[in-house]
This record gives structure tokens, sequence and C-alpha cells, in this order.
């Protein structure tokens, strides 16, 4: 499967570029600064675009699914756009909308309660969005090991408490990138 990430450099989207990669998925990861991802396989190209102001269309053709992890930018001092993510999404939507080989959207919404709001937006553009989308919604993110034991659920209450690693996040949203299951629900992630 061609995969196509968006925020390749955080945290979660280095797991998920590994996780896709061991699964035997060609990952293409979207940077900003090539530089900042110190990454190589044969299966893996980095592209250097700025996801705000380029058109994407020839990154997104061939590709099968679309994760983006980059929610929650910092806020830009002089310009209009306060949520990087969201405007991302807000120019990508269209483009991946007219490409008939791209239909599903994996986002994870690595949210604080700071950006209830931008995260509230984002989600809205996405589930408006006439895709094959699955919002996921992780706990506290920790730097720790894969444990492949967490708890999912439609439902699970917030909890400032409430913790999951990087990299399990990174492991169900690569496991399950075909679940029709999934397709146009938000899934909490936590221990």
């Amino acid at each position: 499967m061609n995969i196509l990430i968006l925020g390749a450099c955080s945290k979660t989207g280095k797991k998920l570029i590994a996780h896709g990669l061991r699964k035997g998925h060609y990952i293409t990861a979207l940077v900003d600064k090539p530089e900042s991802l110190q990454l190589f396989d044969d299966n893996l190209k980095v592209v250097c675009r700025n996801t705000l102001n380029d058109d994407l269309s020839d990154i997104l053709s061939g590709q099968n699914v679309v994760i983006n992890v980059i929610c929650g930018g910092r806020p830009r001092i002089f310009g209009k756009t306060k949520n990087k993510s969201a405007a991302m999404i807000n120019d990508i939507l269209p483009t991946m909308s007219g490409q008939s080989d791209v239909r599903r959207l994996l986002v994870v919404n690595t949210k604080s309660l700071v950006r209830k709001k931008a995260i509230r937006d984002h989600s809205n553009l996405v589930k408006n969005s006439g895709l094959d989308w699955t919002i996921v919604n992780p706990a506290r993110l920790i730097d720790k090991p894969k444990t492949g034991r967490y708890k999912i659920s439609l439902n699970l209450p917030r909890s400032p408490f409430a913790k999951v690693s990087h990299a399990d996040v990174a492991d169900f949203v690569i496991n399950n990138i075909e679940n029709r299951n999934l397709v146009g629900k938000s899934v909490s992630i936590r221990y």
C-alpha cells in the first residue's frame, strides 16, 4: 500500500514511518526540512514541500491513503493561519476529493486542552470532506516502546491522567488503515 504521511518529522510521524515500513508499505514522507528526518529505506520517499503553499496533487497521485499527524502547529505571527494542520487539511482536502485513488484519510489529533477549538475546527473539516476518514484521538502522548496493549473506544472519557505512547498510536493507525468499520468514526486510544 502507498501511504503519504503529513507531519512525518513528528515523534508519532517517525513511528508511523518505521511501523509502516516494517509492514511492507511504501511510504512518502512530506517534510518542511529534509534534514529533520534521518530515516533511510528503499520503500521510503522523502518529499520536501511547504504544505501550506504548494500544490500537492503530484504527491497524491498513486497514493492509497493519507495520514495526517501535523495537528496543532505553532501559531503564525504574521499570517492568518493559526493552526498549520487545519490550514493544510483545508488546502489538501479538495485535491484529495478530486483524486479517485485517494479516498482514505486518517488523522491523528495530537491535541492539548489549550487547542480545543482548533481541534474541533480541524475535525469538522475532515468530517465534511466526503472522504473515508478516521480521526484518532490519543491520550497524552509519551515516549515509550510499543506495547500493543491499549484501549480503543468511540466513547472513552477524556482523562488528564490517561496516556499512550507514540509507538502504540502508530501501531494502531497502520494496523487499521483498511478497517472499514472505522470509516467515519472518531476513535480514542489510551492505556
